[in-house]
C-alpha cells in the first residue's frame, strides 16, 4: 500500500470518528432533551409553578456543582485514554471517579448550606429537609456520569452513550409520573426520580468502562495517589478551561433563580429546555473535533475550518426553525407558558450561532494542547457573560439577563473572528541584505 493511500484511509477513519463521536453527543442530547421535554411538560402541567421553579433551581444547581466538581477529569481522560495501556487506563478511570465524586459531594454540601442561609429563593434547601440530600446525590452523580461518558467517547462505541442516557431519562419520567399518581406534589420526589435515573446511567457506564479496560490488575490507594500527583497539573489546566467555558451556561439558571420569582424561573426553565435543541448539534461537532484530534493535532487543524462552517450553517438553520415553531412548541407546557415564553425563547436561541465561534476555537486549542495562551480570552469571555447576565437581570428581569448574555457572546465572537483573520494573513518577510549577484567568468577582479 502506498503512503498516499494509507494517509487517505487514515484520514477517512479519523473523519468517521469525528462523525461517530458527534453523532453520539447529538443522539444523547436528542434523547435526553426529548425525554426531558416530557419530564418538564408533565411537571409543568401537574405541579404548581412555584414547585416547578424550585425543581428547576435544584436541577440547575446540581448541574453547576457537577461541572465545577469534576476537576478536569473528563477531558483529561479524553486526552490520555486512547494511547494508554489497559492497566494505566484503569488507574486513570479509578482516580478520576474518586476525585470528581468526592470533590463534588463536598462542594454540594457547602453550596447547599450557603444557599439556604444567604439566598431567600433557595430556602427550600434546609439541611433538615430531604431536598438538601437529594441535591448532594444529584450533584455527585452528575460529576460521575460526566467522567464516565467522556471516557467512553474514547474507549468504547460512542453510540452506547445514547442508550445509557436514554435509560436514565426514561426512569426520571416514570418515577415522576409514579409520584404524581401517588399524590405527591412537592419538589422532593421529582428530584429523587432525577437521582435514581442518574444512578442507573452511571452503573451502565461503569460496567462498560470496566469491561473495556481489560486487565486483572487491582488499583491500590497508593496508585491512585501516584496517578493524582502525576496528572493533577494537567487536570487543573483542563478544569480551569472547563469551568471558564461552562460557567456562563451553568451559572445563568442559578443567577436567574436567585433574582426572579419562582414563577418566572419556571418559565425560564421551560424556555431554556426547548432552546437546547438548537445548541446540541454545533456543540457536538466541536467536541467530536477535539476527541478525534487529541492524538493528531495536525489533522485537527486541517479539519477545523470545514467543521466550523458546517456548525455555523447548522446553527443558523436550527435557529430559523426554532424561531418559526416557538409558539407551537411552548403550547405543550400549557397556555401560560406559551403566552409568556415565545419572546424569551427567540432571544435565548440567538446564542446558538454566536457560541459556534467560541466552541470551535476552544476545540482547536484543545486538540493542539495549547491551553495556556487561550486562557485570557476564555476568562474574559466568561466574566463578560456572567456580568452581562447579572447586570441585565437586575435592570430588566429575565429579558435583561438574556440580552446581557447575548451582548457578551457577540463581543466574544467578534474577537475570535479577528483572531482567525489575523492568523490567515501571510507573514511579511523580514528585512535583510540584498541578494548577492553571481559572478561570471569574464568579470574583472
Amino acid at each position: 500500500m502506498s503512503a498516499a493511500t494509507w494517509r487517505g484511509r487514515l484520514g477517512a477513519v479519523r473523519r468517521s470518528r469525528v462523525t461517530a463521536i458527534a453523532g453520539s453527543i447529538v443522539g444523547t442530547s436528542v434523547v435526553t432533551s426529548a425525554l426531558g421535554f416530557v419530564f418538564w411538560t408533565v411537571a409543568a402541567r401537574s405541579l404548581p409553578a412555584a414547585t416547578v421553579g424550585q425543581l428547576g433551581s435544584a436541577t440547575a444547581a446540581s448541574l453547576l456543582l457537577g461541572e465545577f466538581g469534576i476537576l478536569g477529569c473528563g477531558t483529561l481522560l479524553i486526552s490520555h485514554l486512547g494511547t494508554a495501556s489497559p492497566v494505566r487506563q484503569r488507574r486513570l478511570l479509578v482516580t478520576a471517579v474518586a476525585v470528581s465524586t468526592g470533590a463534588t459531594g463536598l462542594l454540594a454540601a457547602a453550596f447547599g448550606v450557603g444557599a439556604w442561609l444567604l439566598i431567600p429563593s433557595f430556602a427550600f434547601l434546609a439541611p433538615a429537609r430531604a431536598t438538601f440530600w437529594w441535591l448532594l446525590a444529584a450533584a455527585a452523580l452528575t460529576a460521575l456520569g460526566g467522567v464516565l461518558d467522556q471516557a467512553m467517547l474514547v474507549l468504547g462505541r460512542p453510540v452506547n452513550q445514547v442508550i445509557r442516557n436514554a435509560v436514565a431519562s426514561g426512569l426520571k419520567v416514570l418515577l415522576l409520573a409514579a409520584a404524581l399518581l401517588a399524590g405527591y406534589s412537592g419538589v422532593d420526589w421529582p428530584l429523587a426520580g432525577w437521582v435514581v435515573g442518574q444512578v442507573a446511567a452511571c452503573l451502565l457506564a461503569a460496567r462498560a468502562a470496566w469491561r473495556l479496560t481489560r486487565t486483572t490488575h487491582r488499583v491500590t490507594v497508593g496508585e491512585v495517589r501516584g496517578t493524582l500527583r502525576r496528572y493533577w497539573p494537567e487536570a487543573a489546566r483542563h478544569h480551569g478551561m472547563n469551568v471558564a467555558l461552562a460557567a456562563p451556561s451553568v451559572l445563568q439558571p442559578v443567577i436567574v433563580a436567585a433574582v426572579v420569582t419562582a414563577e418566572s424561573n419556571a418559565l425560564f426553565t421551560t424556555v431554556r429546555l426547548v432552546s437546547t435543541f438548537a445548541f446540541m448539534a454545533p456543540y457536538a461537532l466541536a467536541m467530536g473535533l477535539f476527541a478525534a484530534s487529541a492524538d493528531d493535532p495536525q489533522a485537527g487543524r486541517q479539519r477545523a475550518r470545514v467543521v466550523f462552517r458546517m456548525s455555523l450553517a447548522l446553527s443558523l438553520a436550527l435557529y430559523g426553525v426554532l424561531f418559526v415553531t416557538a409558539p407551537l412548541i411552548l403550547t405543550v407546557f400549557g397556555h401560560d407558558y406559551a403566552a409568556g415564553g415565545v419572546t424569551y425563547l427567540r432571544i435565548i436561541a440567538l446564542g446558538c450561532p454566536l457560541l459556534v465561534f467560541k466552541d470551535q476555537y476552544i476545540a482547536r486549542m484543545r486538540a493542539a494542547r495549547t491551553l495556556g495562551p487561550v486562557m485570557p480570552y476564555v476568562l474574559t469571555a466568561t466574566a463578560l457573560e456572567i456580568a452581562g447576565t447579572l447586570a441585565g437581570a437586575m435592570v430588566a428581569d429575565l429579558t435583561g439577563a438574556l440580552a446581557g448574555w447575548l451582548l457578551a457572546l457577540g463581543l466574544g465572537a467578534l474577537w475570535v473572528s479577528w483572531q482567525d483573520r489575523a492568523a490567515d494573513r501571510p507573514t511579511p518577510p523580514l528585512p535583510g541584505p540584498p541578494p548577492r549577484q553571481p559572478t561570471t567568468a569574464g568579470s574583472s577582479r
